[in-house]
């Protein structure tokens, strides 16, 4: 047996399952066709379809690459939960890039130690000042090359 653990897996589980594989990115376009018109997020009072996420993540995900992010790159993404943060993972999955996760609340050397761990060049991040002023610094300081803000 080339895997023993699965004879602990209980044998009516099948792993003969079509899976369905397709890329992360196109769950968002089949959410966007699917569910064009319906509500998506209700966020401080403004409200999103599924139709308008999908769209501004495509928007998104060409910016970047206009930018030059592709497969290989690391992209941060200093958000907190919120519409911004959907449309962001997805945009930089439509890309090739890997997205990589960055906790608001992280300590100053905790952002420091993932910035340079995982090799992130560019960070996604809101125009606010409780994001901005532990982040921009971080410019001069570790391997980030560029931040993305965004209103």
């Amino acid at each position: 047996m080339t895997h023993p653990w699965l004879a602990s897996y209980d044998p009516r589980v099948s792993f003969e399952t079509d899976l369905n594989l397709r890329p992360v990115g196109a769950l968002m376009d089949e959410a966007g066709k699917t569910y064009k018109n319906r509500p998506a997020f209700d966020f401080l009072g403004k409200k999103w379809t599924w139709g308008e996420i999908s769209t501004m993540t495509d928007t998104a995900a060409a910016a970047l690459q206009d930018m030059g992010i592709g497969r290989g790159d690391r992209v941060g993404l200093f958000l907190p939960n919120s519409p911004l943060f959907l449309i962001a993972y997805y945009a930089v999955m439509k890309t090739g890039a890997t997205a990589v996760h960055y906790n608001p609340l992280y300590a100053r050397h905790e952002l420091i130690n993932q910035i340079n761990d995982s090799g992130t060049k560019t960070m996604i991040s809101m125009n606010l000042k409780v994001l901005c002023d532990p982040l921009l610094p971080l410019l001069e300081e570790t391997g980030l090359e560029r931040v993305i803000l965004s209103d």
